[in-house]
């Protein structure tokens, strides 16, 4: 077996994992949102200032999360592919 074929499937099941991974936060992020920040109480908040930013702060993570899943996923996919072909290669 190839070393190098290997070391890319683990790449790619690791990429595909971080994809996953990024789904939840990005679930979890939306979730805090929903119930923190995009209330009547959340929204006075964000307008007077008592939040510090932290409603803004979430929205921005999620939105820098979000951008880079499918990067993640298609570094993961090629990785995997390229893995396997060698693998099997061999």
């Amino acid at each position: 077996m190839s070393k190098v074929g290997i070391i890319c499937l683990v790449l790619g099941i690791l990429g595909f994992t971080a994809f996953l991974i990024s789904i939840s936060i990005v679930g979890y992020i939306d979730d805090r949102v929903n119930e923190e920040c995009d209330t009547e109480i959340g929204t006075v908040g964000q307008i007077i200032g008592a939040d510090e930013g932290q409603c803004q702060d979430a929205k921005d993570s999620r939105n820098l999360i979000k951008s880079l899943q499918i990067p993640i996923l298609s570094i993961g996919v090629i990785s995997g592919v390229f893995g396997g072909i060698l693998i099997f290669k061999d």
